[in-house]
């Protein structure tokens, strides 16, 4: 529950302080864990690995390097320390496995997830820094920073010739972007996951929709439409007037809904208009004009909760098993409603309205390895990483050694193996076997890995509505690469505008002004404050990039 929160938390942050600086477009895949009761220590083992994979074997070959190597390399690393067990990296076997692959040995310094932030930034500042950063979660800032004073070495041709897995996977993608900075030039290995949907879900009640005869709804009208029958037709049968259409709170505001009339990134606010090819700031916009009068009629109706603007997420999920909700965002439903409501497909995400309607994740996130102007072996510290983008890479790192930490069940699906040397549970098995957390390594997560035991084809799930409408959601907001100039411009505007905008919108919302008489007075204020400016910076930014 509260990796959800914080997610949630997350999302919203990103939101009012509009235009944070985050050089990603990706979500990790995420991993629904709780903290473990129980710590086993990873016990290395003479014959703990497998046979090196033959894409990874084939892509090493292609590029000159054989892996194993006929003699061993060292390098140094400095990484962070896993997850909630603190098991440091030469411990956990994933990492052995690919030690005895590729005869790439490392001398690791380890920190805890507490410290990484601090202790990477006085590391690369410090002049005395390893060869490669690795799973420590490097900021684009820091990349751009350090990768411009030379700290950090380009790797553009490193992956052109010796990282044949993640060069196929970025050209299948249309993904170099994401991981490209300002200058042309790529200081950073990416984690790639599945695309999907960029913010939290939005779902609706099936059930209810039956008991009023109506369809999902495709637009505004026809959303007001079911919201106010949800309102009048007592769907829940319970013969109250109980029923909230629209749930929103304050960590999930009421504006996330803007999403199904245009596709909005989240880090900065814009929209790409795909009919002019131009970014224009959300909030200067006539379709963000008309989605706020209809948030006005919803709240004055009573379609939209009274207390969204206050409401926190624990009291949401209070009140969702008690079926009051009509729509809802959530990660899931039973997140919300509880197990028992939401068994079966009595909850789905509302499909997406278009072409450009939903923002979608490209799922590549920059930052999981660095290489530094230390390391001596550059071409063989990247021919080890690609290792990680080939399925059977991406197994190792995320499920490990199959029969050794997981293994197929009967039903097709596959599950983690507990009650051995590696731990008594799955959170302690992925702590001490593999590569996940605290932070991402290089990698692209393997198909093998959604095929797991929470997959249950008669209940719907976040992962499953994911799935569905990833491919209807609108393409991934173009990689933005700004100067520092610009970055600085947008920081200071940033300051001023946006509380202003998150009070208008509350303002409007309620009925404490009205749209159409304040609307060009808070035009005219937005842009005294650099709303114009604002879009404009991105929009030339855009084009000058393309």
């Amino acid at each position: 529950m509260r990796k959800r929160h914080n997610r949630i938390l997350a999302t919203t942050l990103a939101l009012v302080l509009i235009g944070s600086l985050m050089g990603c477009s990706g979500k990790p895949a995420e991993t629904t864990t709780e903290a473990p009761t129980t710590t086993a220590e990873a016990k290395p083992t003479e014959n703990a690995g497998t046979e090196a994979p033959t894409e990874t074997t084939t892509a090493a070959e292609a590029a000159g390097i054989t892996f194993p190597l006929a003699d061993p390399v060292t390098m140094s690393m400095f990484a962070v320390s896993a997850g909630y067990t603190g098991a440091e990296l030469p411990d956990v076997l994933a990492f052995q496995v690919a030690e005895q692959n590729t005869n790439v040995k490392w001398d690791v310094t380890s920190c805890l997830a507490a410290d990484l932030g601090e202790k990477r930034g006085l590391l690369l500042s410090s002049g005395d820094y390893p060869d490669v950063l690795f799973k420590s979660f490097i900021t684009h800032n820091e990349i751009e920073k350090y990768g411009f004073q030379g700290v950090l070495i380009p790797l553009n041709d490193l992956i052109d010739q010796y990282m044949p897995n993640l060069k196929k996977l970025l050209d299948e993608r249309n993904a170099w972007q994401y991981i490209t900075s300002s200058d042309g030039n790529i200081y950073s290995l990416p984690t790639l996951s599945r695309k999907s949907p960029a913010t939290i879900l939005l779902w609706q009640n099936m059930r209810w929709l039956d008991a009023v005869g109506m369809k999902e709804p495709t637009n505004m009208e026809e959303l007001y439409q079911v919201l106010k029958a949800f309102k009048e037709n007592d769907p829940n049968g319970n013969g109250k007037a109980d029923e909230i259409p629209f749930e929103a709170n304050n960590s999930v505001p009421p504006i996330y809904l803007f999403q199904y009339m245009m596709a909005m990134d989240f880090n900065t606010f814009c929209v790409l208009d795909p009919a002019t090819d131009t970014i224009d700031y959300v909030a200067r916009t006539d379709t963000y004009k008309e989605f706020l009068s209809w948030l006005a009629k919803f709240y004055e109706e009573g379609l939209l909760d009274k207390d969204c603007f206050s409401k926190t997420i624990d009291q949401q999920y209070a009140e969702g098993p008690s079926d009051v909700y009509g729509y809802f965002y959530s990660w899931s439903p039973s997140e919300t409603v509880g197990a028992e409501l939401s068994e079966g497909y009595d909850y789905m995400v509302m499909t997406p309205w278009g072409d450009n309607s939903v923002s979608s994740d490209a799922g590549v996130a920059e930052g999981a390895m660095v290489i530094t102007d230390k390391c001596k072996n550059p071409e063989i510290a990247a021919a080890w990483a690609d290792q990680f983008y080939s399925e059977e890479g991406g197994i190792l790192s995320v499920m490990g050694v199959e029969d050794k930490t997981w293994k197929w069940r009967e039903d097709g699906k596959w599950e983690y193996i507990t009650g051995t040397e590696y731990g008594e549970d799955e959170s302690t098995v992925r702590d001490n076997t593999t590569l996940q957390g605290s932070a991402y390594n290089p990698m692209a997560w393997p198909q093998t890995y959604y095929n797991d035991q929470y997959r249950d084809e008669t209940n719907v799930s976040g992962s499953s509505e994911e799935k569905r409408i990833s491919s209807l959601c609108a393409q991934p907001f173009p990689s933005v690469k700004l100067t520092e100039e610009e970055s600085k411009r947008i920081v200071e505007i940033n300051t001023d505008i946006s509380d202003y905008i998150m009070e208008y919108l509350a303002e409007v919302t309620t009925g404490k002004k009205n749209l159409d008489e304040t609307w060009d007075s808070y035009l005219s204020q937005l842009d005294s404050m650099g709303g114009a400016e604002y879009g404009q910076i991105y929009n030339d930014a855009y084009h000058r990039n393309k």
